[in-house]
């Protein structure tokens, strides 16, 4: 079976802690985190956590990293996710928005 690309939002970042995102549970199969791209709609600074697994500051690829008013941040890599882990998210104000694109496979 071959890989197939899956694209989860945009979607709002909420000022508690949610989860965007949750690997396939399936025997065999993975997900592999590709891209990430977080938008700042608003005129204020804001800042982002960003983990993979219960959001904490051990388990973050970013902790309080500021999006500066209308910016963005994106971000493109590897990184393998393993059966029903999760990516949360939280923001210290309202106004963000992520996208987050991963590639699953059998």
């Amino acid at each position: 079976m071959a890989e197939l690309p899956v694209r989860s939002g945009p979607g709002a970042i909420g000022t508690a802690a949610a989860t965007q995102y949750t690997a396939p549970a399936t025997a065999g199969g993975y997900a592999i985190l590709r891209t990430v791209h977080i938008s700042n709609s608003s005129t204020l600074g804001i800042n982002v956590r960003v983990s993979i697994g219960a959001l904490a500051a051990g388990t973050a690829i970013y902790y309080d990293l500021p999006i500066p008013p209308n910016g963005t941040l994106d971000w493109s890599g590897f990184l393998p996710l393993a059966a029903s882990e999760i990516i949360q998210t939280q923001a210290s104000a309202a106004g963000l928005a992520i996208s987050l694109g991963i590639v699953t496979g059998p």
